[in-house]
């Protein structure tokens, strides 16, 4: 496991500045703070997509974890159910629905703020 950290501190590293799509959820958790230990928090962006398919209290959790953590964070909102290749509930949804989801999130952290 040692190693995994370390490539994965090598390269976050590289990177000097990320934003991290952070659901609230263990794994981005995780990598949100390896960031902000790494890179400290002007380098480092927590975003989270709120859509009207996100639990309120899912969203409070995200919130409330950037905050403890010391991680600027910021709250894209997106309509997953805009997109009519995920309201048409076909086969490849998912597909659809995280790339959907993954360009709001590189727009809005690609924003200076």
């Amino acid at each position: 496991m040692k190693t995994k950290t370390r490539q994965l501190e090598t390269i976050i590293q590289k990177l000097r500045r990320v934003a991290v799509a952070y659901s609230g959820g263990v794994d981005s958790s995780y990598l949100l703070s390896i960031s902000l230990d790494l890179l400290g928090p002007k380098n480092v962006l927590a975003v989270t997509v709120d859509s009207p398919l996100m639990p309120r209290s899912e969203l409070a959790v995200a919130r409330k974890l950037a905050q403890d953590l010391g991680a600027p964070h910021l709250v894209v909102q997106w309509d997953d159910l805009a997109d009519p290749q995920v309201a048409s509930n076909p086969v490849a949804r998912c597909y659809h629905f995280k790339r959907g989801r993954f360009i709001a999130l590189r727009e809005n952290a690609a924003e200076p703020r």
